[in-house]
């Protein structure tokens, strides 16, 4: 069984060999992070550097290149001030969706006290209300069908957030909260995420997720 801990502790020691003190914060997110890793799912590393140029990327490449699982490392890297100025809607999922792992205590609290969970929830219902309706257009594609109900998910969670006030790190853990449309949209996403086929029915598939997105943007 694969040993996210042991490989975490094995990628920070070669990003502080690579980098020394110019690293300050190394986080996990995605499935690991959220106890939800099948075999197989990509390692989604967080790494922040006091800055970050070109270079840099070389380097980290260079150092991630010596390490196992090297085609299945993936995640973010960033300077320290982009990242304290990124966009506030994607700021909520990503300081929800982050782990500590090593380094600066306080960047993620910062990072929580600048995000918008409001601004989370309007672009994610804005971005599957227009692939949606591309999709049902021109692409008539189940493939991007079930993509968008996996994007669903973390618009489900900043809804949730706004309504209660009550933040949840594992999708998981929407399935005994949610009710109505809210319930539908994420059974689906459930089918999606196990690559069963949402798009059995598509037609009727699309136009829940569809209206759901537009019941926000209209409300």
């Amino acid at each position: 069984m694969f040993d996210i801990t042991a490989y975490m502790e094995e990628f920070t020691a070669a990003m502080r060999r690579e980098f020394g003190e110019r690293l300050v914060f190394v986080g996990l997110q995605g499935s690991f992070r959220r106890g939800e890793a099948k075999e197989g799912s990509d390692i989604d590393a967080v790494t922040v550097l006091d800055e970050l140029c070109a270079m840099d990327l070389v380097r980290y490449d260079r150092a991630a290149s010596a390490l196992p699982e090297r085609k299945r490392l993936c995640g973010f890297l960033s300077g320290r001030a982009e990242l304290l100025n990124w966009e506030r809607g994607d700021l909520f999922h990503f300081a929800l969706d982050t782990q500590r792992v090593w380094g600066e205590e306080t960047l993620l609290p910062a990072l929580w006290e600048r995000c918008d969970p409001r601004a989370a929830l309007v672009s994610g219902a804005s971005a599957i209300y227009h692939a949606c309706c591309h999709n049902l257009l021109h692409e008539k594609s189940p493939e991007i069908l079930q993509a968008l109900f996996k994007q669903a998910a973390f618009v489900l969670r900043a809804k949730w957030f706004l309504e209660t006030g009550q933040a949840v790190a594992k999708l998981a853990g929407l399935k005994e909260v949610l009710t109505g449309e809210d319930a539908a949209v994420f059974a689906l996403f459930e089918r999606a995420r196990e690559d069963a086929p949402v798009a059995d029915r598509f037609f009727e598939a699309s136009q829940t997720l569809f209206g759901w997105a537009g019941g926000i943007l209209r409300s």
